[in-house]
């Protein structure tokens, strides 16, 4: 008789390699996703998240915004600028004052925000820009409502300067992975 000996496992077995098993998951799981979603180095190397790290990803996150923001006003106002026979009176006063109220927002929201010392001169220059788009929309508004080629001209060398304001703050180390497209 060849008869292979037969194991016998006590039931308490099955309860204790679950409980194992399901101690193995909840740690390497929680652990794999956070690996996955944690800020990485060029070299594909953990970064360590401090509260300081967290301060600046977000306010950098913010900066990212606000510059979309802006570089979407001055691409509005430059249409305006470029065409204002496209559209009636209503349509340019709804547009510009839409721009308007969105740079408005995004002064407020520059204005409130808690700024990390390191990005002091970031928020300056973002600051700078939304505040020249403002003061262009402004003279775009003027020229809108009483047309005539000195308020045309001050109109377009005011958003030229305010592109010009957004490209420099474009060029601050802060803003070179995402924020001007």
């Amino acid at each position: 008789m060849n008869s292979k000996p037969e194991i016998i496992l006590p039931p308490e077995w099955k309860k204790v390699l679950g409980k194992v098993v399901l101690g193995m998951l909840l740690t390497l799981v929680p652990l794999w996703i956070g690996i996955r979603i944690s800020p990485a180095s060029e070299d594909r190397f953990p970064l360590l998240l401090t509260p300081r790290r967290a301060g600046l990803r977000s306010y950098q996150q913010a900066a990212f915004r606000w510059v979309r923001e802006v570089l979407s006003a001055e691409n509005q106002l430059g249409a305006l600028l470029e065409d204002r026979s496209q559209s009636g009176l209503f349509e340019q006063n709804e547009a510009i004052n839409q721009v308007t109220g969105n740079l408005k927002a995004v002064m407020q929201e520059l204005d409130r925000k808690s700024i990390p010392p390191t990005l002091e001169g970031l928020h300056a220059a973002v600051q700078e820009a939304a505040a020249k788009t403002l003061e262009a929309s402004g003279l775009i508004l003027e020229w809108l409502t009483e047309p005539s080629d000195k308020k045309y001209q001050a109109a377009a060398q005011a958003l030229k300067a305010a592109q010009d304001t957004l490209e420099l703050a474009c060029r601050n180390p802060w803003l070179v992975e995402g924020g001007c497209d």
